[in-house]
């Protein structure tokens, strides 16, 4: 179900204006929610993909931690600024499930390394915790690090420092004898960017590339902006009025509410009811969106791509259906995957596949740019359709022979 036909969803607009209401409807609905078993699933699907074939075993699997979940290795019970894996807290730490998302990770993280047959993925439980001098007995080889959302990228990034601090992991990256990846259910596009900014970045796995404000069409980013930051400035809101860096993360799920969403919709206080209260979701909300995936304006990327012929033709839908999809990755290319899932709301894997078919067709080439046949393809596209009829008129009069013979 769409968001703001829920009833909490229906509460939240009617805070707004009369005039307002329509773009606070069109900014819930444009949040992607997805459900418990959906990420978790994806989550599990990307993980058991770097398993089988992309990461080199043995491996080790831990879930990301924000700073403020780690449980510090020191007497004082105080981490320092810049917290070192292993040293001043412990990665394969018990989880409550106080800290959100991150316990669950765990759990599935712990589900997946019993369900691999063999040593290939290092086991850990309460009695038998992964520490680095099992990780040396070991020899691993790949560090695997799961989390459900990439929001701005920071909690990641900072995570990951943790491990690059600590200098025996240091000393294995340079030496090339452990790799480290990132596997998640969705990320931002700001986010995926930053994780893969570092000199040394790992590889990232996601499902999916989930919508944020800069996802909307022109005009309404604009109004759906300036809604966010009018209503949070009158309720006094004390959290960024477009989420955390400012990265305006349209996503959410069963399992944890990012603090990159607009502020509107994760705090409350005297003034203003958010939707997403204490950054969770209620049962009865979960369970009356379900899951729900924003619909894409395709005809809208095309415009953006100057493609104005060919998103007429989308409009008329004057083309083969199975042709759609291949066509509009077509034309948006050299644009790269994440861009290209987030502007047509397919999964990375679902581009990946078009990509594939694309180059078997010979209209994309190893570098990822339209052939000379892809680009005919595409002009061919193009046209309009013409229709030729014979300009005969019908006639309800019955017949009668002039002539008999």
């Amino acid at each position: 179900m769409r968001p703001s036909l829920t009833r909490r969803g229906t509460a939240w607009i009617e805070q707004f204006e009369t005039d307002d209401r329509p773009k606070a409807a069109a900014l819930l609905d444009s949040v992607r929610f997805a459900s418990a078993d959906e990420v978790l699933g994806g989550v599990k699907t990307q993980l058991e993909s770097v398993l089988r074939g992309g990461a080199q075993l043995p491996v080790a699997v831990f879930p990301v931690l924000a700073k403020e979940d780690m449980q510090p290795l020191r007497s004082g019970g105080v981490l320092p600024d810049r917290p070192v894996a292993f040293v001043d807290y412990d990665p394969s730490q018990a989880l409550s499930p106080a800290p959100g998302s991150e316990a669950q990770m765990a759990s599935l993280v712990r589900d997946v390394a019993r369900a691999n047959i063999g040593d290939g993925v290092i086991r850990q439980n309460a009695k038998d915790p992964i520490t680095l001098d099992r990780l040396r007995d070991r020899r691993v080889r790949s560090l695997v690090f799961v989390t459900d959302y990439i929001g701005s990228g920071k909690q990641v990034v900072d995570y990951l420092a943790t491990w690059h601090r600590n200098p025996t992991i240091r000393s294995w990256m340079s030496f090339g004898w452990v790799k480290l990846f990132v596997v998640a259910f969705a990320s931002s596009p700001q986010g995926l960017a930053l994780v893969e900014r570092p000199m040394r970045p790992p590889a990232v796995r996601v499902q999916e590339i989930a919508p944020s404000l800069a996802s909307l069409s022109g005009e309404q980013e604009r109004d759906v902006e300036r809604l966010c930051i009018n209503y949070a400035k009158r309720a006094k809101l004390r959290k960024p009025p477009l989420g955390h860096a400012g990265s305006g993360g349209l996503f959410a799920s069963a399992i944890s509410v990012p603090n990159n969403l607009p502020a509107i919709l994760i705090e409350s206080n005297g003034r203003w009811k958010a939707l997403f209260e204490n950054r969770s979701v209620a049962s009865n909300l979960a369970a009356e969106i379900g899951t729900h995936a924003p619909a894409r304006d395709l005809a809208h990327e095309l415009r953006l791509a100057r493609e104005e012929r060919l998103a007429e033709r989308f409009v008329e839908g004057e083309l083969k259906p199975r042709w759609v999809s291949r066509l509009a990755v077509l034309a948006l290319l050299p644009l790269a995957k994440a861009e290209i899932a987030q502007k047509t709301g397919y999964t990375l894997s679902k581009v990946d596949g078009i990509l594939d078919s694309l180059r078997e067709f010979g209209l994309v080439d190893v570098d990822g740019h339209p052939t000379p046949q892809g680009r005919n393809e595409i002009a061919h596209a193009r046209r309009r359709r013409r229709r030729i009829t014979a300009q005969l008129q019908g006639s309800s009069d019955p017949y009668y022979p002039r002539l008999t013979r």
